[in-house]
């Protein structure tokens, strides 16, 4: 009786067992192009994003075999969705046959071709830690579709809103550096030659040595000053001149210009509004960002 018990036990577990692998089987649906999927939510009441638009969705691609994880837009980039152009297909069951037949709110999986995947969409060879016969598992969650044309028109009028903004705020920089220039040089009783630029030239001495030309080395002394009289560096203090080649992006643009203006033997102070200078950087934690600067420049030759 003990035996017929057991036996009937196991007969049941098997059973049930055989029942719960059929319905893990059948979980997975298969597309015309044989691609096995499952849905996970549906959105009845969405529209699915034509060849063309642009989804913005959260993706995760890992070897069905090994786990190895190849992407996971959740951890990359602040965890924001991606925005995945729908194609056609580069082979049949691939990732942007499985996009297409999504809509937004939709999330599913899909097993993916992992040579075929490798070869035409990401285009490099499969890794050896994972097996290029098998299959990827991907997960996607679709957030929304937008047509692709009205999304870069949408995104030109932010870029254009955002240029707007950037010249006014240049405008307004531009305005208060030039009042506080002005102010600097009648509190040392300074006559400036002002350049189109924005750039002031104070010459404490002048010559007719030559000016410099365009890719010669010019070798001066400097010291370099914020506006509140704060000293930030000489050639005193390294002990040596400084040269640097004309029109080569050597030192910043005021800079440049203000030498390009000197004749050999001049000294003079340029007076540099800061988007001629070093506009947002913070340098060295010396020059705080948007500094207007005084740099006393030396020209003592070109070669």
């Amino acid at each position: 009786m003990k035996a017929n018990f057991n036996l009937t036990y196991l007969y049941t577990c098997i059973f049930l067992l055989s029942i719960t692998f059929s319905f893990a089987q059948s979980d997975w649906k298969y597309a015309d192009s044989g691609m096995r999927f499952k849905f996970y939510e549906i959105n009845e009441k969405a529209k699915k994003p034509a060849i063309g638009d642009l989804a913005s969705l959260h993706l995760v691609i890992k070897s069905e075999k090994e786990g190895v994880e190849i992407k996971n837009s959740y951890k990359e980039k602040g965890g924001k969705p991606l925005l995945f152009p729908v194609r056609v297909p580069s082979f049949p069951g691939d990732i942007y046959e499985a996009v297409s037949m999504m809509a937004p709110g939709d999330s599913a999986a899909f097993l993916l071709d992992t040579d075929s995947m490798f070869a035409y969409v990401f285009k490099k060879p499969v890794p050896g830690n994972i097996d290029p016969e098998g299959n990827l598992h991907c997960t996607i969650k679709m957030i929304e579709s937008e047509n692709q044309k009205d999304y870069l028109q949408e995104l030109r009028k932010k870029d254009s809103l955002k240029l707007v903004a950037r010249k006014e705020e240049y405008k307004a920089r531009f305005k208060k550096e030039q009042a506080q220039i002005k102010e600097y040089l009648k509190a040392h009783n300074y006559t400036s030659e002002e350049m189109e630029s924005g750039l002031h030239i104070v010459k404490t001495e002048t010559t007719d040595g030559k000016k410099p030309e365009s890719h010669k080395t010019a070798l001066i002394n400097y010291t370099v000053w914020l506006l509140d009289g704060k000293k930030i560096e000489s050639t005193e203090d390294i002990g040596k001149p400084f040269a640097f080649n004309i029109d080569e992006n050597m030192v910043i643009k005021g800079w440049e210009e203000g030498v390009k203006n000197m004749r050999v033997g001049e000294k003079a102070y340029l007076i540099i509004p800061s988007h001629i200078g070093y506009r947002e950087k913070n340098i060295a934690g010396k020059i705080p960002p948007y500094s207007v600067l005084v740099i006393y420049v030396e020209l003592l030759s070109v070669r």
